[in-house]
């Protein structure tokens, strides 16, 4: 049943959401294409000469460099605030809204509908983090960049570079990657709980889903604050002191604390929308 419910989410949030991921891969695209028949981007940034007139080019391909450029940022700020917004609404439309009273009386647990869409939701926010990703490997290679980065600049060293800075903060590259996904589901489950929440009034409820997240987010940082003062760890954060100990202890701390927030904050809102669900 759990799998029905996946295929059913991923059907009806992927309208919105596909047409935009479709939109970024063409626009880096053609950013790219007109970066390199107006410039050669490895001669401008590895060797410090241009070619074929160089920087003087027209007035058109100047507006069209600039208007693709800023189409192209303004699609990944879309991107995650529609995957955000996506996510919130299909949420609070689909359990707490008119489709509830249909939702909430198909033979499948309560705990199995949120899951659904905290997979689902999930999974979005990975794609969106990865067609941003393979958008920026487009421009590059369009554009000539990655090519001429690929001449010139020793990855070997880069690597080292990078495993000498995880070294320093106790973690390696894939452990920050968990960590960064841990939170991921954990932002999602209090997106959720904070709807669960504001689901109990009886009036203005999305107003109370929204009191309800920042009230959870104010006691996240005050417990995140207290945990620094009490480890005397203030002045490391000011730059006093080059040890970075204290960071892979924070950052695991914050974890840790994510982690019970979202096993916590799933399990509550499951009670809420099987025990106090008010859909009037």
């Amino acid at each position: 049943m759990l799998g029905k419910l996946l295929k059913y989410e991923f059907k009806s949030t992927s309208r919105v959401l596909w047409f935009l991921y479709a939109g970024l891969i063409v626009v880096a695209l053609l950013f790219g294409i007109v970066l390199r028949v107006e410039f050669n981007l490895g001669d401008i940034l590895f060797t410090g000469t241009a070619v074929e007139g160089g920087l003087d080019t027209n007035i058109f391909m100047t507006i069209l460099m600039s208007a693709l450029g800023i189409i192209y940022m303004l699609l990944i700020y879309a991107i995650f605030i529609t995957t955000t917004v996506v996510i919130v609404m299909r949420f609070y439309k689909n359990m707490l809204g008119g489709e509830g009273y249909l939702m909430h009386t198909l033979p499948v647990k309560t705990s199995n509908l949120i899951l659904s869409k905290l997979i689902t939701a999930f999974c979005w926010m990975l794609i969106a983090g990865a067609v941003v990703v393979i958008s920026t490997i487009v421009l590059g290679l369009s554009s000539g960049f990655i090519t001429a980065l690929l001449k010139n600049v020793d990855f070997r060293e880069i690597m080292r570079g990078l495993n000498y800075i995880f070294s320093q903060i106790g973690m390696s590259g894939w452990t920050f990657m968990l960590l960064i996904l841990i939170s991921t589901i954990s932002t999602i489950v209090l997106y959720y709980l904070s709807m669960a929440i504001g689901n109990i009034a009886n009036n203005h409820k999305f107003l109370f889903s929204v009191l309800a997240y920042v009230g959870i987010q104010i006691v996240f940082s005050i417990i995140l604050t207290a945990f620094s003062v009490v480890m005397g760890r203030t002045g490391y954060l000011l730059g006093t002191s080059y040890d970075m100990s204290w960071f892979s202890n924070y950052i695991w701390t914050m974890t840790g604390i994510q982690v019970v927030l979202g096993v916590g904050g799933f399990f509550l809102t499951n009670y809420l929308l099987s025990k106090k669900l008010n859909l009037a």
